[in-house]
């Protein structure tokens, strides 16, 4: 009878809900999003002192970056993890 309740059972011989797992993932892939995001702006402000890119462009690649971290942020958000 408890096999047949498959959170259960993962509970058991995982040692976490699969909440906790979820929250792992995501925060995982937060973190790497970050890093992507910190490798972007470092060659991006390369780019701007070596002036072979404008304040223009260099705005436009930092709106995306924002714009795309609060998408992602929504989608691992929405996710039900409680």
């Amino acid at each position: 009878a408890l096999m047949s309740d498959p959170t259960k059972s993962f509970e058991i011989v995982a040692g976490f809900t699969p909440g906790q797992l979820g929250i792992l993932i995501g925060g995982i892939i937060i973190a790497g999003f970050l890093l992507a995001g910190a490798w972007m702006f470092m060659s991006n402000y390369k780019g701007f002192t070596d002036e072979k890119m404008n304040t223009i462009d260099f705005g436009k690649y930092v709106i995306r970056f924002i714009v795309l971290f609060i998408i992602v942020l929504f989608l691992i958000r929405s996710g039900n993890y409680v």
